[in-house]
C-alpha cells in the first residue's frame, strides 16, 4: 500500500454535497434553536435531536473525526444557549 493510499483510507475527503448537507443542517438547527423562545420547552427538545444530523452526515462522510468534531461543536453551541438564558433566569 502506498503513502496516498494509506493517507486516503485514514483521512477521508469531504465531498461538497456532504458539506453542504452538514453546514446548512448545523446552521438551521443553530438558529431555530436560538430564535425559539424559552417557553417552548418542547421545540427546544425537538431541536436538540436536530443536532443529530449533521453529527450522523459527518460522520458517515468524514469517519469518526468528523463526526466527533461536529458533536462537539454542536455540544459547544447548545451549551452556550443554554447557559445565556438558563431556566433560573426567568
Amino acid at each position: 500500500m502506498t503513502y496516498a493510499d494509506e493517507k486516503a483510507r485514514r483521512f477521508p475527503s469531504i465531498t461538497s454535497r456532504s458539506f453542504l448537507a452538514i453546514a446548512i443542517t448545523f446552521t438551521l438547527t443553530t438558529i431555530a434553536l436560538y430564535l425559539t423562545p424559552d417557553e417552548l420547552e418542547h421545540w427546544h427538545y425537538i431541536l436538540q435531536r436536530l443536532f443529530y444530523l449533521p453529527i450522523i452526515v459527518a460522520g458517515l462522510s468524514l469517519g469518526w473525526r468528523g463526526g466527533a468534531i461536529v458533536s462537539v461543536s454542536a455540544s459547544f453551541v447548545y451549551l452556550v444557549r443554554h447557559e445565556t438564558s438558563g431556566p433560573f433566569d426567568r
